[in-house]
């Protein structure tokens, strides 16, 4: 049996800033009827410490209707190019054995799409 880590959400790194550190973090949640802000902070802020010691965490307040946002902000710049470099390679940081096979029969039709989609990052000077 394999050990499996599913998330509620699907963190995502958005922005960095070599500079400081800096990373935002967006939050898909898989269900958009039932939003618990603790639950998706508990959570993402684990995500965000995988990558590396975080020095500050912040809840974003959303314009709107959309995602939930965090800014972390790492004691190392490599840790902030380490969770842009991940989120960026990966649809799927934390995936089940399950969804990986059933991706894999999907993936290569869908390679050539998302090389051709926009990043939708941002980078802060």
């Amino acid at each position: 049996m394999h050990n499996l880590l599913l998330l509620l959400y699907e963190p995502r790194a958005q922005a960095i800033s070599a500079y400081n550190g800096q990373v935002e973090f967006t939050a898909m949640p898989k269900n958009m009827l039932v939003i618990n802000i603790h639950s998706i902070y508990a959570e993402v802020l684990t995500f965000a410490k995988n990558f590396g010691d975080v020095r500050s965490f912040a809840y974003i307040e959303p314009n709107g209707f959309e995602a939930p946002r965090f800014r972390s902000e790492y004691f190392s710049v490599k840790s902030a190019e380490k969770a842009i470099a991940a989120s960026t390679q990966s649809d799927a940081i934390f995936i089940s054995a399950k969804e990986y096979e059933d991706s894999i029969v999907h993936q290569t039709d869908m390679e050539f799409w998302r090389f051709n989609q926009p990043q939708g990052r941002e980078f802060w000077i």
